[in-house]
């Protein structure tokens, strides 16, 4: 079951992914927290969260990724397909520079 299929579910658990972001006291720190929470939401074991710089996707922070995909997922042309499919949703992008200014990004 995806997360669109399950409505209710998503309003429960959204609000507290927010909250738990919310109180996050610095960008490295936010940025595992969006990951642990898109993991939970989306059921699943592993995930990133990644930095556009220029035309790559750079990786900040992972969780449950086995490390040797690592060094191999850590910069990633944009025009890669799994990243044109991310990016081409929306919903699964945040956009955290104003909640962070001082990561300079």
């Amino acid at each position: 079951m995806d997360r669109d299929s399950c409505p209710a579910l998503r309003e429960v658990l959204y609000p507290t992914a927010v909250f738990r972001f919310n109180a996050c006291h610095d960008f490295n720190s936010a940025l595992n927290c969006l990951v642990r929470e898109a993991l939970d939401l989306g059921g699943m074991d592993g995930g990133a969260a990644y930095l556009i710089e220029g035309q790559e996707a750079v990786m900040q922070t992972h969780i449950g990724l086995d490390s040797t995909l690592v060094p191999q997922l850590a910069r990633c042309p944009l025009s890669a397909g799994y990243i044109q499919a991310a990016m081409g949703r929306p919903p699964e992008m945040f956009d955290v520079r104003e909640r962070f200014p001082e990561a300079g990004v």
